[in-house]
């Protein structure tokens, strides 16, 4: 189980990046929208 995620995200590091960006990104407009309220 652990070797395959591993293996997938060898092969995909770059859609992996851009996902682990876009979450971040979400989280962080989150908290904004938290602090403002």
């Amino acid at each position: 189980m652990t070797r395959a995620i591993l293996g997938l995200r060898e092969n995909s590091s770059g859609l992996f990046n851009i996902v682990y960006k876009l979450i971040r990104k979400c989280i962080e407009n989150d908290q904004d929208f938290t602090n403002e309220m």
